[in-house]
């Protein structure tokens, strides 16, 4: 069994691994050329303002009345429009859309949002200097390894970036402001400003977005910040002009990084999380009624004037902002110059149309080179054959236009092939995709036989393979190697190619044993099987599905019961099943749910419970005292501090102590009890439930409460029912499907709120994850219990368990997502990776719970009489 586990964990981690690959390229090109600046550009400098968080809807209520500022700037002398931003919409990808023109590395969603897997070009690092000031999760993102002197970064410490709903979220924007004034109070850096050409001035307003999440879009508060993010822009606008004696060569760029939902909430595609406002004047700006670009349906009215709404891309603001500076684009970008923003020559525009096509055209020629290596020409698609005519025809024209100088031709040739190179761009970077995706489920079939080989037909999984076999084996290996060798197929792919080829070996070694074991009622078991699966599959999405289970699971434990003892233990699962039913029914507890009421009834029914047990405990007088006195400390803290929260009040010191205090207290306390069933499980119930109502905010208390209850009446329906091993295997895993309801919560920061304020990604999703566990390692708990009152195996149970993740696996396999919001990246990812990783995690949480039903701080009393969780079956 310890060989079998470790090729599955080595095939498990290949499998998981192959997605990085599979979905997950970096967009990001090494070796690429850096194109060349431009002596003749429209501006020496760009000071761009980022209002994190704000909508174009907000910016844009009762006619930009409350920016006054930027409203004037666009009626007198600038553009507007609409930035449209790509989800995840989020501060990391936002900005590195805005200011690297590349809709983020997908890579970067399992290093964590402010590292780089893969350091990329930005406008920051083409400039000659830079100067931020802002949050330093924004700024590290683009500084971390940029060259000294190259840009000149100073932000807050991340302590002060909280989340209660006492804090004053515009002190980080004064504080930007202040920054920004004292650094150009000393006339040497003055000085240095004047003396220098490609300079950029970077403020990062984090306050609009903390508004946002604490007070809401709509409220007061939110409003408040705004305009004291207008007045800032207004003030830092006239110090820039004055330092720079009004020398009409600055160039001011106001815009957001995502927009957010009435609930503060941002992440996903709706229009108000993508839709941020960008206006734009000063240098090298064209005025909007200099340009009338009349577009049916883009125009806004601002102070009672009609003004034309010009959208773009979020992406599209690098090769602006690299236009207005006369600088190289960066070389990954993906944006597209919008050149109704630009005010300058035709001649100019449409060299910065070229280099833009240009710098897009060597991306494109590097994956062109790369295909081009390829031995085999037949492979090649006629797509991919297309792409090549269409490209060479067009660069051809644009050189023979630019020639003649006919530089509107060339804007309009140049607009052509931008769209087309950045189609083909996005057709190389999913190359492999449908080839790598056969390969993998042929590999994953492979192995589920494998498994299903060693739970029903032999116990030797990889039998002696014959010498025949062995050469038609190595002979496809070298065959597929050395195909992909002259094709010039990356490793890793070649690598996966052969993948089916191992696993499959042993299958076809014993395929007698399967075409055996082939009969009608094996086909029917199979479909009832997979069915299964894909019903647990269901659940992922459908919560309700969970209800059909719990139904399905009664209905056929009452009907056994009924055979076997009296009614009142079949009522009593019954009631205890239909209660726990109608939680996957309920809302899904999201971010914003906050349901006071939920959380006190739960709080108070947990405190009976609690004491109900205590009282009629047998154990020790330490364990008894030190319970009580935990359980009701327990919940007059909690009431305290949700009645704080629900008064806008800061929480208190002591408050947070306490709950660290009780959430330690109550992981301790059932080590002082026997390890007799009972007594241990009743212990381990009730004081998990005070962490677990520590980090809720509705009616998760409740959830858990059902579903203890309904777990011990399961257990001793379970007991009466022992008489066929596979009736048991096959109710544990119906009761496994059941256990998914612990994943009702979602990760935010509310969830922490009593015992962490502050910023601390690490901690917060170490406390949330640990929350998610805490009804799964409950049932694993009750399962060891089951297991050794019914002496049976737990090896049949996990392979059992291995070919449901595995069937599971497959499926999620195809719905992984690497475009969409961070949710739906993030929870595609989840699914596969929760399944991958199952059979391992239970194991470790079975090793778990046997720590946690055996160990004990107190001697065993001997006068207890029944099972105890020290005892080892015979074929453990």
């Amino acid at each position: 069994m310890l060989r079998f586990a470790f090729i599955a964990l080595f095939i498990h981690v290949l499998f998981l691994l192959s997605i990085f690959y599979i979905y997950f390229q970096s967009p990001i090109l090494r070796n690429l050329p850096i194109g060349a600046d431009y002596d003749d550009a429209p501006a020496d400098r760009v000071v761009i303002f980022i209002a994190d968080g704000l909508r174009a809807e907000s910016f844009l209520e009762h006619q930009a009345n409350r920016t006054k500022f930027l409203r004037r700037m666009i009626i007198s002398n600038g553009a507007f429009g609409i930035s449209h931003t790509r989800v995840p919409t989020e501060s990391r990808p936002g900005h590195v859309a805005l200011f690297a023109g590349l809709y983020e590395d997908p890579s970067a969603i399992f290093k964590g949002w402010k590292e780089n897997p893969v350091e990329f070009d930005s406008v920051f690092n083409r400039s000659h200097a830079t100067y931020s000031w802002g949050s330093p999760d924004i700024l590290s993102v683009f500084s971390s390894k940029m060259e000294t002197g190259t840009i000149l970064t100073e932000s807050y410490p991340a302590d002060v970036e909280e989340f209660s709903q006492t804090t004053n979220t515009s002190i980080l924007d004064l504080w930007v402001f202040d920054k920004v004034k004292q650094y150009f109070q000393k006339p040497e850096n003055i000085e240095l400003l004047m003396s220098k050409k490609n300079v950029i001035l970077f403020l990062h307003l984090l306050g609009m977005d903390t508004s946002g999440h604490v007070h809401k879009p709509y409220s007061q508060l939110y409003t408040e910040n705004l305009i004291i993010v207008d007045q800032g822009i207004e003030q830092i606008v006239h110090l820039i002009d004055q330092v720079t004696n009004h020398d009409l060569r600055t160039t001011y760029i106001f815009t957001s990084d995502h927009g957010m939902t009435d609930k503060g909430s941002h992440g996903s595609g709706h229009p108000r999380e993508t839709e941020t406002p960008f206006v734009a004047w000063g240098a090298g700006i064209h005025y909007w009624k200099d340009v009338w670009i009349d577009e049916p349906g883009k125009h806004v009215i601002i102070d009672e004037v009609l003004v034309p709404r010009w959208d773009i891309n979020q992406a599209d603001v690098t090769p602006l902002i690299s236009a207005l500076l006369g600088q190289a684009v960066p070389k990954n970008s993906c944006g597209k110059l919008p050149r109704q923003y630009l005010n300058a020559t035709e001649a100019y525009v449409a060299k910065c149309m070229r280099a833009n096509a240009d710098q897009l055209y060597q991306q494109y020629s590097q994956y062109r080179h790369e295909s081009s290596q390829k031995l085999f020409k037949w492979n090649i698609s006629q797509k991919e054959s297309d792409y090549v005519v269409i490209i060479s025809k067009l660069r051809y024209d644009v050189e023979i236009v630019y020639r003649d100088k006919n530089f509107k031709k060339v804007i309009a040739l140049c607009d052509a092939l931008i769209d087309v190179t950045l189609e083909v761009i996005e057709f190389y970077q999913t190359y492999y995709k449908n080839e790598l995706l056969f390969m993998l489920t042929l590999a994953m079939t492979g192995w589920i036989l494998i498994v299903l080989g060693k739970l029903f037909v032999f116990e030797e999984v990889f039998p002696k393979i014959s010498r025949k076999l062995s050469v038609a084996g190595i002979t496809a290996m070298i065959v597929i190697t050395g195909y992909n060798y002259f094709q010039g197929t990356p490793r890793i792919v070649t690598f996966y190619f052969l993948l089916p080829l191992f696993i499959w070996i042993p299958v076809v070694a014993s395929s007698r044993a399967y075409i055996k074991m082939i009969s009608l009622r094996v086909l029917g078991q199979t479909v009832v099987f997979v069915g299964f699966a894909e019903l647990c599959v269901m659940a992922f999405f459908q919560r309700s599905v969970l209800s059909l289970f719990l139904f399905g699971n009664t209905i056929y434990l009452a009907h056994k019961l009924k055979q076997l003892s009296g009614s009142k233990l079949v009522y009593s699962l019954v009631f205890s099943n239909a209660v726990l039913a109608v939680f996957p029914i309920l809302p899904v507890v999201e971010k914003d749910s906050n349901h006071p009421w939920l959380s006190v009834l739960g709080v108070c029914l947990w405190t009976v419970v609690n004491t109900l047990i205590t009282i009629n405990s047998k154990e020790n007088i330490m364990y008894r005292c030190l319970q009580s006195i935990v359980c009701w400390g327990l919940a007059i803290n909690l009431l305290i501090s949700i009645y704080i929260i629900e008064k806008g009040m800061t929480l208190c010191w002591w408050n947070q102590t306490l709950s660290w205090i009780f959430f330690v207290s109550c992981l301790l306390i059932p080590f002082l009890t026997s390890t007799l069933f009972t007594v241990r499980l009743m212990a381990i119930v009730v004081n998990l439930a005070g962490p677990y109502m520590i980090l809720s905010l509705s009616y998760e208390p409740l959830f858990y409460l059902a579903f203890c209850i309904s777990l011990f009446y399961w257990l001793r329906a379970e007991n009466e029912i022992s008489t066929s091993r596979k009736q048991v295997f096959y109710m544990l895993i119906s009761f496994f499907g059941t256990g998914n309801m612990a994943t009702v919560s979602s990760f935010d920061p509310n969830w922490v709120r009593l015992l962490v304020t502050t910023f601390s990604p690490f901690l917060m999703t170490c406390l949330i994850v640990f929350k998610l566990l805490i009804p799964i390692l409950v049932s694993v708990c009750i399962l060891r219990s089951l297991q050794i009152s019914l002496n049976v195996r737990a090896q049949t149970l996990f392979l059992l368990i291995f070919v449901i993740c595995d069937l599971m696996c497959l499926h999620f396999f195809y719905l992984i997502k690497n475009k969409g919001s961070w949710l739906e990246i993030g929870s595609s990812i989840s699914h596969f990776v929760i399944m991958e990783c199952t059979t391992i995690v239970l194991i470790l949480l079975y090793g778990g719970a046997t720590f946690m039903t055996e160990f004990s701080l107190v001697e065993k009393i001997s006068n207890h009489q029944g099972l105890t969780f020290g005892r080892k079956t015979n074929k453990d």
